[in-house]
């Protein structure tokens, strides 16, 4: 989301009011995740995505086609694409497992997150299996 800064989080929890079922704010943030053994791998992963909603947001014909990391590779984005793509990409973490990590962690304590939601959406079911049992173990390391 363009506007995903912790500002946001400090107006909500600036403006909560408590109800009996949640007396004091919760700050869940959900964010794309990208994780590989090879850096260069999830960034091929996040660049599909990147791909993938740009169709999303510019359909024309109703079918959303999800793009593969391989034919991603192959997209020139224009000025405008990328553009765009640099606005919404604050809300992702991609890289090895240690680097998303350290990502995930630096969003919690600027955002003073309660609570993160990994979203991985990649082309290829294994890889997005991998991305998320690689992310579990690189957090372990965290507890």
């Amino acid at each position: 989301h363009p506007a995903f800064e912790p500002r946001i989080a400090a107006l909500y929890r600036e403006h909560f009011r408590p109800s009996p079922t949640q007396p004091r704010p919760h700050l869940m943030l959900a964010l794309n995740v990208f994780c590989s053994a090879q850096h260069s791998r999830a960034e091929a992963m996040a660049r599909a995505a990147d791909l993938t909603y740009l169709r999303f947001l510019s359909q024309r014909d109703g079918e959303i086609r999800f793009c593969s990391p391989e034919e991603a590779m192959g997209h020139r984005f224009s000025p405008e694409e990328a553009a765009f793509v640099r606005s919404v990409s604050g809300a992702r973490a991609a890289g090895t497992p240690e680097a998303v990590r350290a990502q995930l962690l630096d969003f919690a304590r600027r955002f003073g997150a309660d609570e993160l939601m990994a979203v991985c959406n990649t082309y290829h079911a294994e890889e997005r299996l991998g991305s998320l049992t690689l992310l579990a173990d690189g957090m372990a390391l965290a507890a």
